[in-house]
């Protein structure tokens, strides 16, 4: 992809793993950070709709359980599991096929991180792409339907849900093989 334009064009959505440095505006209101990516889908003749442009991203705040008192408020305000909502409704308003989402659990707590995964599922039963990037292995083995194990900028492993355990995958994220594994004891 050549730019952030041309991949949102092909349909790839990107959840940032840096929501504070790359994925938010914090001095804006949650409103502006959901639409700021489509903003042809909430204004006419280059003029936003004020009104087009609440019913979108209260329809996102809704879906997605954003707690916050008003679509006003200013995303630096919202916790960390409401932030990453937040940027998760920001990449699924321009209706992506594909999501790239690199530690989407990263600096949450436990009960946003059961949202996020239950809504993780319900886009890839609706058919969105996902490709998900963690370094929590429970993460993976409960979301991944196959896995692709990189290591040091080389692929050391794949394999389907199916074949996937913990051992399998720090095996093949530390480069090691089946036969190092062996001579290890592991």
């Amino acid at each position: 992809m050549t730019s952030p334009r041309v991949a949102q064009r092909c349909g790839i959505g990107l959840v940032t793993e840096e929501r504070k440095r790359e994925g938010l505006l914090f001095n804006f209101a949650i409103r502006e950070n959901i639409t700021l990516h489509r903003l042809c889908a909430v204004s006419r003749l280059g003029v936003l709709n004020k009104r087009a442009e609440d019913h979108s991203a209260s329809r996102y705040m809704t879906r997605l359980a954003i707690r916050a008192p008003s679509l006003s408020t200013r995303v630096e305000n919202l916790s960390g599991g409401n932030q990453q909502k937040v940027l998760l409704a920001k990449t699924l308003f321009p209706r992506p096929r594909v999501m790239l989402l690199d530690e989407p659990t990263k600096g949450i707590d436990v009960g946003a991180k059961h949202e996020i995964y239950q809504l993780l599922r319900e886009l890839a039963r609706q058919g969105i792409s996902l490709v998900l990037i963690s370094s929590s292995f429970p993460e993976l083995l409960g979301l991944c339907d196959r896995f692709i194990v990189l290591a040091r900028g080389t692929l050391t492993d794949s394999f389907a849900r199916h074949e996937a355990s913990e051992h399998r995958l720090m095996r093949a994220a530390t480069g090691g093989s089946e036969a190092q594994a062996n001579q290890d004891g592991i």
